[in-house]
């Protein structure tokens, strides 16, 4: 049977170590650390205490192989962890402006259709005229393309022609 305990405070590797009979196996730990030199180490004063290691410098290695061995420990670099945590940050706020983009498009795409057709303008003059616009009343252009769309606004001939 294999005895194990948590490091409390004061506690040193020598009292973790296991003890295993013949039908149980050592305590498996994962160890996921950028510095390989910290890996080795870490790595060698484990097994020497008996324990059973695998290594990861990449977390999603380590994810895969915590899925796949099912480790009764994982000794995690934090600043791996922090960094990937800050690039699904950054990831998940271009997604949102990607979508952001993507729903005023469809606001702002009729808007220049309309502004188009009443004031007989190319594409890029309609734009042109609408952002303008939103400039000059402080105004997003996601908005006040909402507004021309829905007939609130229009825009005047002269300044869809400046």
């Amino acid at each position: 049977m294999v005895q194990c305990g948590n490091l409390d405070g004061d506690q040193t590797l020598s009292e973790l170590e296991p003890t295993t009979s013949p039908r149980m196996c050592p305590p498996r730990v994962l160890i996921c650390d950028s510095d390989a030199e910290a890996v080795r180490s870490i790595t060698s004063v484990l097994e020497a205490a008996g324990f059973d290691t695998s290594q990861a410098s990449d977390p999603h290695v380590a994810c895969d192989d915590a899925d796949a061995s099912r480790p009764d420990f994982a000794l995690l670099d934090i600043r791996i962890w922090m960094a990937r945590a800050a690039e699904l940050a950054q990831l998940r706020n271009q997604q949102q402006s990607l979508l952001d983009a993507l729903h005023h498009q469809r606001s702002i795409g009729p808007a220049v259709g309309v502004i188009m057709e009443r004031h007989g303008l190319t594409a890029e003059g309609a734009f042109e005229a609408l952002r303008r616009r939103a400039r000059h009343e402080r105004q997003s252009l996601a908005t006040l393309a909402s507004a021309v769309v829905a007939g609130t606004v229009s825009l005047q001939p002269q300044a869809a022609a400046d």
